[in-house]
C-alpha cells in the first residue's frame, strides 16, 4: 500500500519541478505570440508597400495614356482629304 499512495501526493522537489514546467511552457507561448505578432506586423507593412507600389504604378500609367490619347498627331488623326487611300 505504500506504493499507491505515493503516487498520489508529490515530493516538493516534483511539485516544483512541474512548477518550473508550466513557467517555461508559459514563456515559450508568450514568445510564440511574440513571434506571431511581428510576423502579422511584417506582413501588414508589406500589403501596405505593395499597395503602394500598385497605385503608383496604375498612376503611372494612366497618366502614360492621357499623355498618348491628348498627344496631337497620335495616330488618331483622319487621312488627308477624309478618306483612306486604297
Amino acid at each position: 500500500m505504500n506504493g499507491a499512495g505515493r503516487t498520489l501526493g508529490s515530493t516538493p522537489e516534483e511539485s516544483a519541478m512541474r512548477c518550473e514546467m508550466n513557467r517555461l511552457q508559459v514563456e515559450m507561448m508568450k514568445a510564440d505570440l511574440r513571434l506571431h505578432n511581428a510576423r502579422a506586423d511584417l506582413a501588414e507593412f508589406a500589403a501596405a508597400r505593395a499597395h503602394a507600389e500598385l497605385e503608383d504604378y496604375l498612376a503611372q500609367r494612366a497618366a502614360l495614356k492621357r499623355q498618348q490619347t491628348f498627344r496631337p498627331g497620335a495616330g488618331c488623326d483622319p487621312a488627308p482629304g477624309g478618306l483612306t487611300k486604297r
